[in-house]
């Protein structure tokens, strides 16, 4: 059996990602120190933060995940095992939630229940930022399929991400494996579009939020732009 974070990092390399992303978020991060990084998978973007400086603590539901961002973070980032509706006491100065992590929520008020748990344990004036699918563009309302192949523990392995909308949300599943060994996990993503979102942010007690069309915060169009993210300003 393949480790699971592996076929992760092989699906989303840690590299590109950071190249891309990290400094867009390394620019938002900078009025904090104190950063909590929620379903932080393998670790990537949180060792990225804590070398620019910031004490980020991160967490992760599957242990995989924690395994990984412990080897690959080290002493610079303080790893847990949790769920993200469930943050770590602060006060954090930024809450960062990265890659759809918010939709494996079953539902609105469960939602808007993490958003509320987040809340709680934000510095006063401490921001969140979400990255999640806007499902109101063409690219996420159309199925989607990712594909990658690489060497895990000596072996090479081919590996595919699938995202099918469907009535309200969309199944995503997971298949990787080698010659006579293959594995698959799917789970079910909820769609959040902006007027949703903000709903859930409003009955969590937020003071005040922006959208933006990706990472770089731009303004946010609804038409067009595949990602929303939205920065929340706590009381």
């Amino acid at each position: 059996m393949f480790d699971h974070a592996a076929v992760y990092d092989l699906l989303h390399p840690p590299g590109p990602r950071i190249l891309r992303d990290g400094p867009a978020v390394l620019a938002w991060a900078a009025g904090g120190p104190q950063v909590l990084e929620l379903a932080c998978g393998t670790g990537a973007m949180a060792a990225y933060l804590a070398s620019a400086g910031h004490a980020v603590t991160a967490s992760d539901l599957a242990p995989a995940m924690v395994a990984k961002a412990q080897q690959r973070c080290g002493d610079l980032v303080r790893v847990l095992e949790g769920d993200l509706a469930l943050p770590p006491a602060g006060p954090w100065d930024r809450v960062l939630i990265l890659g759809n992590s918010l939709n494996l929520l079953a539902d609105h008020a469960a939602v808007g229940e993490a958003l509320r748990a987040i809340h709680r344990v934000m510095a006063p004036g401490g921001q969140l930022l979400v990255q999640i699918l806007n499902p109101l563009a063409p690219g996420p309302a159309s199925p989607r399929l990712v594909t990658a192949s690489g060497f895990i523990d000596g072996r090479q392995v081919v590996a595919a991400k699938s995202l099918v909308p469907h009535a309200g949300g969309r199944l995503l599943t997971l298949s990787w494996g080698s010659p006579g060994d293959t594995a698959s996990e799917s789970a079910w993503l909820l769609d959040l579009d902006e007027p949703a979102f903000s709903g859930c942010l409003r009955t969590a007690g937020w003071a005040s939020w922006t959208s933006h069309g990706g990472l770089d915060r731009r303004p946010f169009a609804a038409a067009t732009d595949p990602e929303l993210v939205i920065v929340a300003v706590a009381r």
